[in-house]
This record gives structure tokens, sequence and C-alpha cells, in this order.
């Protein structure tokens, strides 16, 4: 496993509670797993919503037809949730920063082809940086580090035959999280009009999420043509 990653952990700014988590899993991981950078355009503020509010991000996502999970808040930076496939799970942000998110997560995995549900802790360090282009252009650029350790049935270690199976489990999810926001700061950029459309459908109108992604949207609506394609198509459906 990385310790440069372990390093940007800000031990000292987490409760001792929440050091005792983490260290648990970075100290002894079944499985390490750090995805390539992605770099994508968009502006810090639509990344750094859509990344700290996921409640809504996947409210979007469901309602452009593209999503089976299921995810709430459970309390302040806490959700629990489903993936609609194989894991459900809790997860936490124990520290946010422009350039820097923890996550601490425990779940379980009913993979069929691992033939038995594992007990998961994870730790995910996401760094994110932010560029712009002499033509004005705004840029993000992240990688995620994931440290994750997996018991069987009765907390009995995975099998070594497992670990290849799980490992790749692991790397698909990752890549997945990292695509769930960048995906949707690439489509928001792409058809505004769309995203707008979606925004409305969300029935939580004093939410303050919402309205920052309204505010985000007021100046692409103005200079972003509506997608006469999509538009016909959305009407076709009604």
């Amino acid at each position: 496993p990385s310790d440069d990653a372990k390093s940007l952990i800000p031990w000292k700014k987490l409760d001792e509670k929440t050091r005792a988590k983490l260290e648990e899993v970075v100290g002894q991981p079944t499985v390490y797993h750090r995805t390539p950078s992605e770099v994508f355009a968009s502006s810090p503020e639509l990344y750094l919503l859509l990344l700290h509010e996921p409640v809504l991000t996947l409210d979007l996502w469901r309602s452009l037809g593209n999503a089976d999970a299921t995810l709430e808040a459970v309390g302040p930076n806490q959700f629990a949730g489903k993936d609609g496939h194989a894991s459900n799970g809790r997860w936490e942000f124990v520290y946010r920063s422009p350039e820097l998110t923890v996550i601490y997560a425990e779940g379980q995995y009913h993979g069929p082809l691992l033939g038995s549900t594992l007990e998961t802790k994870s730790v995910l360090v996401l760094r994110t940086a932010y560029f712009q282009e002499r033509d004005g252009k705004q840029y993000v650029k992240h990688q995620l580090d994931g440290y994750v350790k997996a018991e069987a049935g009765s907390l009995k270690p995975v099998a070594k035959a497992l670990k290849p199976l799980f490992q790749r489990s692991v790397e698909a999810t990752m890549q997945e999280s990292l695509w769930f926001v960048s995906l949707m700061c690439k489509y928001t950029l792409y058809d505004p009009h769309t995203i707008a459309r979606c925004l409305d459908q969300i029935e939580r109108p004093d939410d303050p999420a919402k309205a920052r992604m309204q505010k985000i949207l007021t100046p692409l609506l103005a200079t972003t043509p509506e997608r006469k394609d999509l538009a016909r198509r959305d009407q076709g459906e009604r």
C-alpha cells in the first residue's frame, strides 16, 4: 500500500475514535488500489457540490434514468445506501476540503462469484487539483486511493483464492465512484437545460444543495444553447 496516501490523511485533525477506525483499515488492508488520475472540464464549485452532496448527485442520475442505487443522509456527513447490485453500507466524510476528501465506510458485499457475504471496512483518500487554461476554461484533476479490509462470515479472513476477484471488484467500484461525479460534471456542462429539468423534479424545495445547483446552472443556461435533439426526444417521451 502507498504510504504517501496515508500521510495525506490529516490524523491530528481527527478525533481519537475516528483515527482508530482508519488505522485499523490502512494498517492491514485486504486490498489497496490507486485509480488512474482523471482530468475533465468543470468549475471547482460544480465539482465540489456534486462531490460533497452525493444525495443530490444520485437524484440527478436517477432523473436521467441511469441509476439503480439508493442513498439517504442519516446524519451530518453520514449516508446509507445500496448500489442496486451486490453492496450496501454506511459511509461518512471524516475530512473534507477542496483538495482532499477522506471517507470511511462499512458495508456488506454479496458478490455471487465470491460465494459468500463479505463484511468490509474502507478508507478512501481523494486528491483533487484545479487549473485553468489560457482561454479561461476550468479543469479538475482527481485521483482516488482506497484501502479495504474484508472478512468473510464469522469474521474469517478472506481466502487467498478469493482475493483476485475481490481486488477486481474494488477497482471497478472505485472507478465508478469517480465517474459518478466526473460524468455528471461533464453532462452538466454539455446539457445544463436537461439537468435543470431534472433538478426541478427533485421535491426538496428548501434543500440548500438544490439552491446552490440552481445558482451554478444560471450562467450555463444563459450561455449554452439547448440541445434540440435531446429536447425533441424529451417531448416525444412525454
